[in-house]
């Protein structure tokens, strides 16, 4: 066999054998080389976690677990009939609007609390946003039955974590009573959830660059609907309009409407003159509608909240669940999450 030699510098000269030897080891060294950096990166993407995604906000915030955990309580209040219990006072102007079915079986807590669901439960305190209790009229007429069902919910949750005592509500007042208030403030985390006080069909904004509304179920997490009311029209008996669509059509009447049926009425009655008192609504509608100045005063209560009126039943029936705060880009607007934070 014969031996090549290559020249180098220097008239120095390496059999050629010996220098292909040097070039493969190179060569296996540069493989092994790639083999581990591979093998790193690979290990990197199997364990590290999404920044993105349903599952890590689950794990980092702890609000879909919040969500999930109220679900299940309350649930449990209406299998164990506390539901019709809390509400029989109140008669026809509360039902049960079923979008969640009494199947605890169906509805298990979370097994791992993290995040808010967690400090809650660790803490035993949530915060919850409410408006001023001094508020008259029909605003806070369901109070005494809605502090009722949230005791009676987050019971279920001492129950189902075998927490030592019981969750202690700390009210953060929202004053004034605004629904745009309410959310970006819940968006914002100064409190956990909202009282029953914003109806699901509504719109509001809930963050500070919002300039527009929009409904909100696209700016904030809910849960099943805890209660509901039918909206009735209430007129004078010798009113010529007997239903809803004789007072839509004529686009001249005045409606008078409470704080708990305001945003269903101007939607209802787009083009009309719908009017909000502020102050005690069932006095200023109901005398109202009496004296002429408005043909109709929208609602909760089938009964007529004045002698000389009579009941129009809309058939709309308005829910309220429990709001838990919304993702950075809830409404799936694209808005970069920096910017939502």
């Amino acid at each position: 066999m014969s031996v090549y030699r290559i020249k180098m510098a220097g008239n120095l000269t390496i059999p050629c054998v010996i220098f292909t030897h040097i070039m493969k080891q190179r060569v296996i060294k540069k493989h092994i080389v790639i083999f581990f950096l591979v093998l790193i990166s690979l290990t990197a993407l199997t364990f590290s976690k999404p920044t993105l995604g349903a599952e890590n906000a689950t794990s980092s915030t702890g609000k879909n677990q919040l969500v999930q955990a109220l679900n299940a309580a309350f649930i449990r209040v209406l299998s164990s009939g506390k539901w019709n219990e809390i509400t029989k006072p109140y008669g026809p102007m509360v039902v049960n609007l079923a979008d969640c079915y009494p199947t605890p079986d169906y509805a298990p807590f979370p097994n791992k609390p993290v995040g808010l669901l967690k400090t809650i439960l660790d803490s035993r305190q949530i915060k919850v946003g409410m408006y001023p209790a001094t508020l008259e009229g029909s605003a806070n007429y369901f109070l005494p039955m809605n502090n009722a069902l949230y005791d009676a919910i987050f019971n279920e949750l001492v129950k189902a974590y075998s927490l030592p005592g019981p969750i202690t509500r700390i009210p953060v007042i929202v004053n004034p009573p605004s629904g745009n208030l309410l959310f970006k403030q819940l968006n914002a985390g100064v409190f956990d959830v909202t009282d029953l006080n914003s109806a699901i069909g509504g719109a509001s904004t809930g963050w500070p660059y919002q300039t527009k509304k929009q409904l909100r179920r696209y700016i904030a997490r809910f849960t099943c609907t805890v209660m509901s009311s039918g909206q009735y029209l209430q007129v004078k008996k010798d009113s010529p309009f007997q239903s809803m669509a004789d007072l839509q059509a004529d686009s001249k009447t005045k409606i008078c409407a409470g704080m708990l049926s305001s945003q269903l009425a101007t939607a209802y009655f787009a083009g009309h003159d719908v009017q909000l008192p502020t102050g005690n609504d069932i006095e200023t509608c109901g005398q109202g509608v009496l004296d002429g100045r408005y043909a109709a005063y929208m609602h909760f209560d089938p009964t007529p909240v004045k002698p000389g009126l009579r009941t129009i039943d809309t058939g709309i029936v308005s829910g309220v669940p429990i709001w838990v705060a919304g993702d950075s880009d809830q409404d799936q607007d694209s808005i970069p999450v920096q910017i939502d934070k």
